[in-house]
């Protein structure tokens, strides 16, 4: 009898393991389409070699309709080496395929009350859970005589709107840094204090000016500065060397979070860049005591 019921007790067993793979399977062949996007998706891009960057938020229906913010930072050749920030909506129409591959029609929307000229963008699902899209990426050329038939690539992912302030960014966090096409990079790992402050130090990697950039300089930054979270998730923030006093102003915005809490937080857009546009990635790693403790 032991053995009987044991034998039965796996058969049941593994019959619901069965019929739980197979509600899975199910659920992750979900066919794709317009409803995969719905909710509210952050977005980046870059423009052309590190020429510019956007950041967005995009309310998509999932009936076909996205609706959203935007910054924009491009160059301005006339009067180089300035840049233009562009700070405006987007409105948005888009088709999904059981493929994952979509299309969607763009409008920016500036001061003037007139849209400028609607441009294709192409989508790629590459995350889903089940029928929703979770992760994007996908291209379109950037309709601007100021960087004229340059690329813009670019990703989103799905996030939950409103609810950030300061206190979304708490602890410490890793960064990563670029500027222009691979000319200057930077790590570095700041603290922020959930009220605006933050600290931290940046390790920088420079081409050598002295030598015309034949060879490279690393070198230390301690910094500290200010943060202003609003609530949508764009964050601004000003840096200040504590040695040099120079100080640099970034743009980004909260790509991922755990509840209201910044997980991932992406952007750049230095007006001052030697190099060409500047984009920065912060990682939440931790809580500052956990991190700071030597015992």
């Amino acid at each position: 009898m032991n053995l009987i019921r044991s034998l039965s007790l796996l058969a049941l067993c593994g019959t619901a393991s069965a019929r739980l793979a197979g509600l899975s399977e199910e659920a992750n062949g979900a066919e794709l389409g317009d409803r995969s996007l719905s909710g509210l998706y952050a977005f980046r891009g870059a423009v052309g070699s590190h020429l510019g960057g956007d950041l967005c938020i995009f309310d998509c229906d999932g009936k076909g309709v996205c609706e959203g913010q935007v910054r924009l930072n491009l160059p301005n050749p006339p009067v180089a080496p300035e840049r233009i920030t562009f700070i405006g909506r987007l409105d948005a129409t888009y088709t999904m395929g059981a493929d994952g591959f979509g299309e969607m029609s763009l409008q920016l929307f500036g001061d003037q009350p007139q849209a400028g000229p609607p441009f294709p963008v192409r989508l790629l699902v590459t995350e889903r859970q089940g029928s929703k899209a979770s992760r994007l990426s996908g291209e379109f050329e950037v309709p601007s005589a100021f960087v004229a038939n340059a690329l813009t690539r670019f990703e989103m992912t799905a996030r939950r709107s409103g609810g950030f302030d300061n206190s979304s960014l708490d602890g410490v966090y890793a960064l990563t840094m670029l500027e222009g096409s691979n000319e200057a990079s930077a790590t570095g790992v700041f603290t922020f204090d959930a009220e605006g402050g933050l600290t931290g130090i940046i390790k920088n990697n420079d081409p050598n000016l002295n030598d015309g950039g034949a060879s490279r300089v690393l070198s230390d930054h301690p910094v500290r500065g200010t943060y202003s979270v609003d609530d949508d998730g764009f964050l601004t923030m000003t840096i200040t060397n504590t040695v040099t006093n120079n100080t640099d102003e970034l743009t980004l915005l909260v790509f991922e979070a755990t509840g209201t809490r910044a997980d991932i937080v992406l952007g750049g857009f230095d007006e001052d860049s030697t190099y060409g546009l500047v984009t920065a990635d912060f990682s939440y790693v931790g809580q500052a005591r956990s991190i700071t403790k030597t015992e």
